[in-house]
């Protein structure tokens, strides 16, 4: 089972929009919900925010020498479906 933390809103009928579609293939999920209010959020924002701009140096690295991983082959596509598998 894998776990992804989205976003958005519930409307005035009590539906659930999301800000961004899902990239998941059809099926049954489970749906956690988790309130906060906007100054916890923007409170939450801020802090990785500080966190990105205190590592910006570090991140420019790290995407530098992933991109030269792929150029040399040291990579391998990402398969969805193996992700999802019980199968160690």
């Amino acid at each position: 089972m894998a776990t992804l933390y989205v976003s958005g809103h519930v409307n005035d009928q009590g539906q659930i929009q999301l800000d961004e579609p899902l990239r998941i293939p059809p099926g049954d999920i489970q749906i956690i919900i988790e309130t906060a209010s906007e100054a916890e959020l923007a409170a939450d924002d801020a802090q990785w925010d500080a966190q990105f701009a205190g590592s910006a140096d570090l991140l420019r690295r790290m995407a530098s020498q992933a991109l030269a991983d792929d150029v040399a082959g040291r990579t391998v596509e990402l398969d969805f479906d193996e992700l999802d598998s019980d199968d160690p």
